[in-house]
């Protein structure tokens, strides 16, 4: 099971938990505690991104989250993180910066 991130309007996130409850993808107890501003959390396999990317009508799209982590000092923290994906990321001060 992948931890997934289901991506709604914020406001919506009580109609998308009801529409991943109806697809089978949440259980009614979990409603409450997996929303979050902007879009619900939730756990299922490759094949239910699919499903719900092709039936929910309040997100707009299902993201797997790969990694989760905090970094307490952006510039000097993002390089040592990028390594667990096996990428070289290089930051310029003049530029934001999205990851």
């Amino acid at each position: 099971m992948e931890k997934l991130f289901a991506v709604c309007t914020p406001g919506l996130e009580v109609f998308a938990a009801q529409e991943l409850q109806q697809l089978g993808l949440m259980r009614r107890h979990e409603i409450g505690s997996s929303a979050e501003p902007g879009g619900i959390e939730f756990e299922g396999s490759y094949q239910d991104v699919y499903r719900a990317n092709l039936s929910l009508r309040t997100v707009s799209r299902v993201l797997v989250r790969l990694v989760s982590f905090t970094l307490p000092n952006f510039p000097n923290s993002v390089g040592r993180r990028a390594v667990c994906f096996g990428k070289t990321i290089s930051l310029r001060d003049d530029r934001s910066h999205y990851v």
